[in-house]
C-alpha cells in the first residue's frame, strides 16, 4: 500500500510540475506576441523604405512614371505599370 501511495504522489507531483509549466508557457505568449509584433513592424518598415526605393529608382529611370511612383508612395501598396 505505502509503494502505490508513493506512486501515485510522484506521479501527481509530476503532473502538478507539468501544469505550472504549461500555466507559465500561457502567461508568457502575451510578451511573446508583443516581441513577435515588434519585430515584424520593424520589417515591414524595412521592406517599405527598399520598395520606395526601387520606386523611386524606376521612376528616375522612366521605367515607371512619376504618377505611378507617387500612388506608391501614399498607398504604401505595389502596384507599378511599367512604360
Amino acid at each position: 500500500m505505502k509503494h502505490i501511495h508513493t506512486y501515485i504522489n510522484r506521479h501527481v507531483a509530476r503532473w502538478k510540475n507539468i501544469w505550472i509549466d504549461i500555466l507559465r508557457l500561457f502567461q508568457r505568449i502575451p510578451k511573446l506576441q508583443q516581441h513577435d509584433q515588434a519585430v515584424w513592424w520593424d520589417t515591414l518598415g524595412k521592406m517599405q523604405k527598399l520598395l520606395r526605393k526601387a520606386a523611386l529608382s524606376l521612376a528616375n529611370s522612366s521605367k515607371i512614371d512619376k504618377d505611378t511612383m507617387h500612388n506608391y508612395f501614399m498607398s504604401g501598396e505595389v502596384h507599378l505599370k511599367f512604360a
